[in-house]
């Protein structure tokens, strides 16, 4: 699942900067006690007053674009207080409070559509609590519980038109137990368990009309014994087993219309010995008939 959004390397990095070493790439246009730093390009990079050489009260810096980078209050040039982000377009990105470079309390991200992304609360740096995340058309997304920064607990998530689109749990930040996920029609997509954040056990898979799509079973995240797929018109599509999530041993295919297709072996995810294969109408595939080791044609006709 996708992780929230925090704060950029960049936009630290900007909050963070000695001005020994801006001074020693750029220009410095003191007035009173108010420093004025520039982009190479010579747009307005930042500005603030300087106590005894070191930032402190309100800061503001730009993109070398001249739009706002952020906005925020230093002390002693630590930065504290509430501080506002923008990306280089000049759209809001996140606000929020900082205890040096460290986020604590409320937060709240935005898309760069300007629709909120997320928002919720911060202890020491680490997301503490409940936190809602929308779409960036600003329909609503989820909520989801965090302890430590890592998701806990019970989530629904939805879709943009407001369908559901998953359901399930995790624990210390790994999805856990039983999960499903569906459609943006409403319609079921997946169904199956997790252990410590991979598949595992019976899942099932399903086309966007209903239709079973694949069954099969997985083995620490990895698919494992017999799997079965099946086209959208309900159609038997392949029948083989996996080991280790690598196709072994015998394998069926058929086409849409249940014509069969081409049968033979894999060894580790490659054809491998006597295959025959059919065109959709049932004539024999001569080009990919014939005998396979590890994957190349080593005899047959049409090789």
């Amino acid at each position: 699942m996708k992780r929230l959004p925090s704060i950029t390397a960049s936009l630290l990095l900007a909050i963070t900067l000695t001005g020994d070493r801006a001074r020693s790439a750029q220009e410095e246009d003191v007035a009173g006690e108010v420093a004025t730093f520039y982009h190479f390009n010579g747009t307005k990079a930042r500005s603030g007053r300087l106590v005894d050489g070191r930032r402190d009260g309100e800061w503001r810096g730009w993109h070398d674009n001249g739009n706002p980078h952020y906005v925020g209050r230093f002390e002693n040039y630590r930065a504290v207080g509430e501080w506002t982000f923008y990306t280089v377009d000049g759209v809001k990105e996140s606000r929020g409070e900082l205890d040096g470079s460290v986020r604590i309390g409320s937060w709240t991200y935005w898309h760069p559509s300007a629709e909120k992304a997320s928002e919720g609360t911060y202890v020491d740096g680490q997301r503490q609590g409940e936190w809602s995340v929308w779409h960036p058309s600003g329909a609503f997304g989820s909520k989801i519980h965090y302890v430590d920064d890592k998701e806990q607990g019970s989530v629904v998530m939805f879709h943009e038109n407001g369908e559901k689109k998953a359901e399930g749990a995790y624990e210390r930040g790994k999805q856990v137990g039983p999960w499903k996920t569906y459609h943006e029609s409403g319609a079921p997509e997946s169904e199956g368990s997790f252990g410590e954040g991979v598949e595992a056990g019976d899942w099932r898979y399903w086309h966007p009309d209903g239709q079973l799509k694949a069954e099969g079973r997985y083995a620490q995240g990895a698919m494992a014994g017999a799997w079965v797929t099946y086209h959208a018109n309900g159609q038997k599509e392949s029948q083989g087993t996996y080991r280790r999530g690598q196709r072994h041993g015998e394998w069926q295919f058929w086409w849409p219309n249940g014509q069969k297709r081409s049968e033979g072996s894999y060894l580790r995810d490659q054809p491998h010995g006597e295959w025959r294969a059919w065109t959709r109408d049932g004539e024999v595939n001569a080009k990919l008939t014939g005998t396979y080791n590890q994957g190349d044609k080593v005899d047959g006709g049409g090789a």
